[in-house]
């Protein structure tokens, strides 16, 4: 009897406490995904969105199944009771190479190294307007590790009568 309330306290106790998270200011960049096949081909992306977040890729296939990516990020969103702003920075190298029965299958892996900075600034109304109540700066080294996987499948039309 004594086990089953010690382990419902403890499962009790560990859901709560799942609730409580600390406050990242580190924002993911868009990752790359390029899906090359063979060399000289080249790819290139960028995402906007309405936060004003700003993202860019490239990436191009060195070899026949080696390339290299960059990606690139900035955000710089404000409001009255905070303002967020990202700089960031990230190249890799990696492996490709198609597979399957059909050759109709791209496998990737890349790896790589990225920089960046975050700042948040947490602003409360006062009588004398907006004022700062807390101010969070930090730089980032970022190491990565990405695979990709695609499949193709073709389908041919059909002349129906």
């Amino acid at each position: 009897m004594k086990y089953n309330k010690f382990v419902y306290g403890l499962s009790a106790g560990l859901f709560a406490c799942s609730f409580y998270s600390c406050s990242s200011i580190y924002m993911p960049n868009v990752p790359s995904a390029p899906m090359f096949t063979e060399a000289g081909e080249v790819y290139v992306s960028g995402n906007i969105n309405t936060k004003a977040n700003v993202s860019a890729n490239l990436g191009v296939a060195v070899t026949d199944h080696i390339a290299v990516i960059a990606n690139g990020s900035y955000v710089d969103n404000r409001s009255n009771t905070k303002d967020y702003g990202q700089k960031m920075g990230e190249a890799g190298i990696g492996y490709f190479t198609r597979f399957g029965r059909k050759n109709n299958r791209v496998f990737e892996v890349y790896g790589g190294y990225g920089l960046g900075t975050s700042n948040v600034v947490d602003k409360r109304s006062s009588t004398m307007g907006q004022s700062i109540v807390e101010a969070q700066d930090m730089d980032f080294d970022k190491v990565f590790v990405q695979v990709n996987f695609s499949s193709e499948k073709k389908r041919c039309a059909q002349a129906v009568w």
